[in-house]
């Protein structure tokens, strides 16, 4: 965890927050503390960008399982 961390902290704050937010082995249980301890933001912001960065992979990935679907249907069944 500690080599992602170092990874994500090379981004802009915000930015960083939201990744964090979005990759599944963290989500908001590494997004929030971290833009806490290591970014001093606020508890309210902290929570703010954890949760749209969290929405935002689930909203990427709805939109991508109905074409995937489609194109496994068509091609392999």
């Amino acid at each position: 965890m500690h080599a992602i961390i170092d990874a994500i902290t090379k981004f802009p704050p915000t930015i960083a927050t939201l990744l964090l937010a979005m990759m599944p082995i963290g989500e908001l249980r590494a997004a929030i503390p971290v833009a806490i301890t290591v970014f001093h933001y606020p508890i309210w912001l902290a929570f703010l960008l954890g949760f749209v960065g969290n929405m935002i992979s689930i909203v990427l990935l709805l939109l991508l399982l109905k074409p995937v679907s489609d194109f496994l249907r068509r091609h392999f069944a």
